[in-house]
């Protein structure tokens, strides 16, 4: 009795196991298929530019982040020169970076949020998936970057 339980048992994990790999080769094939559309632009600041797993599971995309834009478009909107909407900025978070920093985190959340409630991504975690973030600017430098994982939700 004990070994059918066994082999039971065995079968399972052998099943599991062929599960898990076809997950994995599916992950694959569909970020190959995002990956030959980039760059995509998102929105009207947001280029995704890049998408790849990393051996850990971690799906990275890659951002491109149009800052003076989107400053440009404030400034407008608000009747507000761009360097007082920066000094503004630097008032509030205490730099530059600072302000950067806080717009990296917003961008966090909001991500974390639409990750956390869709179904699908839910699942992709579940089988130890995760998802980075980074952000550069329009000039490549770095500006933030962020890790959503199960645990996350």
């Amino acid at each position: 009795m004990k070994s059918l339980r066994f082999f039971g048992y065995l079968a399972l994990i052998i099943s599991s196991c062929s599960y898990a790999s076809q997950y994995d080769e599916m992950t694959r094939k569909n970020i190959s298929q995002i990956a030959a559309g980039l760059p995509s632009k998102l929105d009207r600041y947001t280029t995704l530019t890049g998408i790849f797993l990393q051996p850990n599971k971690v799906i990275v995309h890659s951002y491109t982040y149009d800052v003076d834009l989107e400053f440009s478009d404030e400034s407008t909107a608000t009747n507000t020169s761009i360097s007082q909407l920066k000094s503004n900025g630097i008032e509030k978070y205490g730099s530059y970076l600072g302000l950067i920093n806080a717009w990296g985190e917003e961008k966090r959340r909001f991500a974390t949020n639409s990750i956390c409630t869709n179904p699908d991504i839910i699942g992709l975690m579940g089988q130890g998936y995760s998802i980075s973030h980074i952000y550069y600017d329009t000039h490549g430098a770095f500006m933030h970057s962020y890790e959503v994982s199960i645990k996350s939700c």
